[in-house]
This record gives C-alpha cells, sequence and structure tokens, in this order.
C-alpha cells in the first residue's frame, strides 16, 4: 500500500513537466481558419501534414491553444484558408515557426527547424486581418 502510495504521489509531482511550453493562436480575422500544430515528435497526419500534435478550426475573434509535450522538438504552426469551390481549406498554407524567443511567419521554402529553449514557456501568435487578406491571394 506504501508503495502505491508514493507512485501516486510521484505521477502528481511529474504530470506538469508533460506540458513543457505553450503556443497559443488568435485569429483576429474575419474568417474561419484550419491551424495545425505541428513538431517532431507528435504522430497524427492532417490535411497531407505529418507530425501533427493536433489541429483546430478556429473561427474570427476566438483563439486556441496547445501544450507541447516534452521531448517534442521544432515546433511549427500551419496555418490553411478557406478553399474555394466547394474545398474546406486552400492547398497553399503559411507556416510560424520558432525564431529566438518568439514564432515567426515563414515561408516553407525557409523554414529552419529550432525548438524552445527551455520549458514553461508561452507563446502568442496573432493572426490579423491583414494576414489573411495576403494568405487569400498568396494561397490559392
Amino acid at each position: 500500500m506504501r508503495y502505491l502510495v508514493i507512485i501516486g504521489a510521484m505521477m502528481l509531482t511529474a504530470s506538469p513537466a508533460f506540458a513543457c511550453y505553450t503556443v497559443k493562436f488568435e485569429n483576429k480575422s474575419d474568417a474561419t481558419i484550419g491551424v495545425g500544430w505541428k513538431a517532431g515528435g507528435c504522430l497524427k497526419v492532417w490535411q497531407n501534414f505529418a507530425v501533427v500534435c493536433t489541429h483546430h478550426v478556429i473561427g474570427p475573434g476566438h483563439s486556441k491553444s496547445y501544450d507541447y509535450p516534452w521531448g517534442t522538438t521544432a515546433p511549427a504552426i500551419v496555418v490553411l484558408v478557406p478553399g474555394t469551390e466547394g474545398h474546406e481549406f486552400s492547398d497553399g498554407y503559411a507556416t510560424y515557426n520558432l525564431h529566438g524567443s518568439e514564432f515567426g511567419r515563414n515561408k516553407p521554402s525557409d523554414y529552419i527547424p529550432a525548438s524552445a529553449p527551455k520549458c514553461h514557456k508561452h507563446y502568442t501568435i496573432t493572426y490579423t486581418q491583414s494576414d489573411y487578406d495576403k494568405d487569400r491571394v498568396d494561397l490559392q
């Protein structure tokens, strides 16, 4: 019985360590967009993207966060805008990668992987109407 109490206490104190860092995505545009949180170590596939941790459709004025678990590397956020002719999303996408202390927008050809320097960091990406307007043109 004593061992069960010790194991239970260890599990309770270790639980926060599984969430290493958080990335919040704020959709300040007037459009509903698709957002995927990717990283090395994640195993899901979404919209032809591999190594996806989670994904959400985010409406105008809403936000979602994802807590990357310890051990994931090279986080990237992919953004898909609504498609044309009945397609949910366009084939093109915008990517946000970690650069130093913040996530910045990159073209897929400029992607250089980086990882969070330590746990317990919180990052926020704000997607504006200007970003959306540009993506509607560039990503179709």
